[in-house]
């Protein structure tokens, strides 16, 4: 593989677009020239039963979550399929979201009935390889075009004649091929840190079990102290249980409330989105709130306090964050609740993590008042919690724990993160000739 020269390049049309510079031998063509036929699907209806549950494997856009969909989202019968919109697309195809998760491609490995959301486009294999034409689609000139095309008011799709008019590049066959490959080698290595991501997090939800059941102990020794039954689930016997709110120095305290005009520049303020951060330890905020009077004041975070989201859906309600090293002066928004806890009884580190285990998380749930759109909790249901509290050193070796395996997982996260940059810039110079894949 060797960066293109200046002799290998020629002036290619492309035929729904401006003039770009392309390779010798390559082409610009529109969507439709690559393609044999293109239709929509449908859902069978969900009041009758003997549409579901066959042997057909049929899908949804939101099951496109990769180059290739090995299963359908469900089965139906032959007689949903037949007595309904939904259509088959046989393996070894595109399907392309075009009414929900506009411009998301797959190519299917299976034969598959597609709903509404998705738009089947048989491929003439003999001008495109199945491979290379979706890596096309998802390259930034027609990801551009779904984008712009996309219209409507309640869903928004995009028309299937405005799809079959995106323009692609087309290299020789065996060059489509290469391109595949090379973007496939990326791929398949961003699968596997998926897959070490994921054992990692698995790790973290054994030992966080392991630790809060029977302390920072080998396993070897848990036979011989079992541990004693809690409101919160198991604990280790020699652990108190007592009120969290007899562990809290300051607070809890709502935050601020903004009305969304006043977003968008002055102070950083937290908002939910920023607890996703590995490890829930915030270093920093994502928007920005224009304050007055002694709002700074009233509600500047410090290090060290917890931060529990307080208005929200089920899933979400109860998350916990801790404050780090923030890199400016920021305050916090009202759907969450701020606390300070004693650090003389409690580490802020080891109550952050209490307050992050599922037991904890399920009993805010259970606490929660519900309204139709959102939960919430108050802060009487924070500090009435039963809080399993060991001595300093062993609340400070249920963090050094957590936190080994908090920073593998970053550590694989930011790993992750270059090969998605990196498959986004080779996608680029491969689709535009910037990069060659000859020799390889």
């Amino acid at each position: 593989m060797r960066p293109a020269n200046a002799p290998t390049q020629a002036e290619a049309t492309a035929p729904n677009g401006p003039s770009c510079v392309l390779p010798v031998g390559w082409r610009q063509v529109q969507l439709a020239e690559v393609v044999t036929a293109a239709f929509g699907g449908g859902t069978p209806s969900t009041k009758n039963p003997r549409y579901w549950d066959g042997g057909i494997p049929w899908t949804t856009s939101a099951y496109l979550n990769g180059l290739y969909l090995e299963r359908g989202a469900k089965n139906i019968t032959k007689l949903g399929l037949d007595e309904s919109s939904a259509k088959l697309v046989p393996k070894g195809n595109l399907l392309v979201g075009t009414r929900v998760g506009v411009g998301k491609v797959a190519t299917n490995l299976i034969d598959v009935a597609i709903s509404q959301d998705l738009t089947g486009l048989i491929i003439d294999h003999e001008k495109a390889d199945i491979e290379y034409l979706a890596y096309a689609l998802m390259s930034d000139g027609p990801q551009a075009v779904f984008r712009s095309q996309t219209r409507g008011t309640t869903i928004k799709g995009i028309p299937r004649e405005d799809l079959l008019k995106i323009s692609v590049p087309l290299p020789p066959s065996d060059e489509q091929r290469r391109i595949a490959q090379v973007l496939s080698t990326i791929q398949r290595a961003t699968g596997a840190q998926d897959k070490v991501i994921a054992a990692a997090h698995e790790v973290k939800r054994s030992l966080m079990k392991h630790l809060f059941t029977y302390g920072p102990v080998p396993s070897t020794e848990t036979a011989h102290v079992p541990p004693k039954e809690t409101e919160i689930g198991p604990a280790p016997k020699h652990w108190e249980l007592l009120a969290f709110g007899l562990l809290i120095a300051e607070g809890p305290q709502n935050g601020l409330y903004k009305p969304q005009s006043l977003y968008g520049g002055g102070t950083p303020i937290v908002r939910i989105n920023d607890y996703e951060n590995v490890g829930g330890i915030l270093a920093s905020a994502a928007n920005r709130v224009r304050l007055a009077g002694a709002e700074m004041t009233t509600f500047q975070l410090n290090r060290g306090d917890i931060l529990i989201n307080r208005v929200n859906s089920l899933s979400h309600l109860g998350k916990a964050a801790l404050v780090g090293g923030l890199r400016e002066p920021t305050v916090f928004e009202s759907n969450m609740m701020r606390l300070a806890v004693n650090p003389q009884r409690v580490l802020p580190e080891y109550a952050f993590r209490v307050l992050c285990t599922p037991a904890v998380r399920e009993r805010f749930r259970a606490k929660s008042k519900r309204a139709v759109a959102q939960s919430s909790i108050n802060q009487q249901d924070v500090k009435s919690l039963p809080f399993p509290l060991p001595p300093l050193a062993e609340q400070q070796n249920v963090v050094t724990g957590l936190s080994t395996v908090e920073q593998k997982i970053a550590a694989e996260e930011k790993r992750k993160a270059a090969l998605q940059a990196l498959f986004k810039t080779m996608l680029h110079h491969l689709m535009t000739g910037k990069i060659r894949t000859r020799g390889i």
